[in-house]
């Protein structure tokens, strides 16, 4: 039955291995190198042995946001078919709703009122701005959505439009943030942050006229260390990408500054977790190296940088995820 849920989903054993290991690092939990973890999917899946260790990371992998937040199992879902494989495995039926609960629980998932559950984007973030320690995942995935549709719309608004909005849609971030529990919850929190404080330090650079260099960096010190609780490395790249602006157009600028923050943002950038972010990173790391007339750089990134699909074209071919695809910065 275990087999049956990793092939419904397309999976061969190395990908479900894989899957595991980011929950178990989501969480803090330590497991086997790659190759012992692959091969004890396929003792699993045979019944040789039993993930009994590793319960919690199986309900993390199949469970919906939903389901952790309510605690309960929805019929004939891909939790619903694992916890019939425990049942056939002898697990008893408070153990797996146990399981349930302790999986949320790690997940930094809280209990959220019914009141709560059957409300929807902006209600839900209302409700959840007055009760933050009941702040959920389908409330930070709303915000997320949010935080991107004001990074798109920075291209085509002017920035003391949205700034107003962006600054609210921080500061409740940033709020939910700090009453979040450490788990998913709180980390998918900060990489909201990142891309929400980012966009806040461009934005007042913008309507300061590219003077208030000040304001700016505590934006992107700000999102830098939200990223610091981010795995993915676009998180950090994304800030960093902007921050190196700020030496080239301060009183006496050093461009070998700036070039030194777009090195560290492209190598952030190198983890493959955005290859959008890292095409940001290699064009405007290339201005930095035309800035020190190191040409050769330039024409690399540059090159790199055109072979990459538009934002646009990227959000088109399926939903926007959260750490996939940002709105393309306008270089000023």
């Amino acid at each position: 039955m275990l087999r049956g849920l990793r092939e419904r989903r397309g999976w061969e054993a190395p990908r479900l291995a894989s899957e595991l290991t980011a929950q178990a690092m989501a969480i803090g939990q330590t497991l086997p190198g790659r190759e012992s973890l692959v091969r004890m999917v396929y003792e699993w899946e045979a019944g040789t042995h039993r993930p009994r260790a590793y319960y919690v990371l199986f309900v993390l992998v199949y469970a919906t946001d939903e389901e952790l937040a309510a605690r309960t199992i929805a019929r004939g879902s891909e939790l619903d078919r694992l916890m019939a494989a425990l049942k056939a495995m002898g697990v008893p039926v408070d153990r797996r709703q146990f399981l349930l609960h302790a999986a949320a629980l790690a997940a930094g998932v809280t209990g959220v009122p019914a009141v709560a559950v059957n409300l929807e984007g902006q209600e839900r973030v209302a409700w959840v701005l007055k009760h933050p320690r009941g702040v959920d995942l389908p409330t930070v995935r709303y915000l997320g959505e949010q935080a991107l549709g004001l990074f798109k719309q920075y291209e085509a608004v002017a920035s003391t439009s949205l700034l107003p909005q962006a600054a609210r849609q921080l500061e409740q971030v940033t709020l939910l943030r700090k009453h979040a529990p450490l788990g998913r919850v709180h980390q998918e929190l900060c990489s909201v942050e990142a891309q929400s404080a980012t966009l806040m330090g461009r934005l007042v650079w913008d309507v300061s006229g590219q003077h208030d260099h000040a304001t700016a960096a505590r934006y992107y010190d700000q999102a830098i260390s939200a990223a610091m609780n981010v795995k993915e490395g676009w998180a950090e790249a994304l800030p960093r990408t902007f921050q190196r602006f700020l030496p080239i157009y301060v009183a006496n600028g050093d461009p070998k500054e700036g070039l030194e923050l777009a090195d560290r943002a492209i190598a952030r950038a190198g983890d493959g977790s955005s290859h959008v972010v890292a095409g940001w990173s290699l064009a405007f790391g290339a201005e930095a190296h035309a800035l020190r007339h190191e040409e050769r750089h330039e024409g690399a990134a540059w090159r790199v940088y055109r072979c990459l699909p538009s934002p646009l074209e990227r959000s088109a071919e399926r939903p926007v995820s959260a750490s996939e695809d940002r709105a393309e910065p306008r270089s000023r």
